[in-house]
């Protein structure tokens, strides 16, 4: 079976646009891995490793003068007091609000160190009839169950 010319056919042209002006491709050469050297028309290009003297995740406090440090220091205790300052007001209201609801909470060693101790005065019983008051009103029926 022969094969039919394509329904698209390349533009007209395109064999013309190649050799005229054309500029010289350019060349890649691979001398190694870590090694490319890449020539064109006016340039040259050799691409090598770097060697990397100092690690990337050494300390820089070792590497920094004396003044720098102080200076970083200085801000960032700056810093830290201007934080502990400006949410003063919000740590008032944060232990108000813990007074109000009469949580009580305490260091707790048993049954282990750091234990949960936050302690509320309801108890269990008196939360739970509190939690069915207003189950009725919104039911169908007043009477949900009868008592014997």
């Amino acid at each position: 079976m022969p094969i039919d010319k394509s329904i698209n056919q390349a533009p007209a042209g395109l064999d013309e646009l190649e050799t005229e002006d054309a500029e010289p491709a350019l060349e890649i050469e691979i001398v190694d891995p870590e090694a490319v050297s890449i020539k064109g028309p006016g340039f040259e290009l050799d691409v090598i490793k770097a060697e990397v003297e100092d690690d990337f995740d050494s300390n820089l406090a070792e590497e920094l003068d004396e003044g720098a440090l102080a200076s970083l220091a200085e801000e960032l205790a700056g810093d830290i007091e201007n934080d502990k300052h400006s949410r003063k007001e919000w740590e008032k209201a944060y232990v108000e609000g813990i007074k109000l609801l009469g949580l009580q909470i305490e260091e707790r060693t048993e049954p282990w160190s750091g234990a949960c101790g936050v302690f509320h005065p309801c108890s269990p019983k008196q939360l739970y009839a509190f939690s069915l008051k207003p189950y009725p009103r919104h039911s169908q029926r007043r009477v949900l169950c009868v008592p014997r």
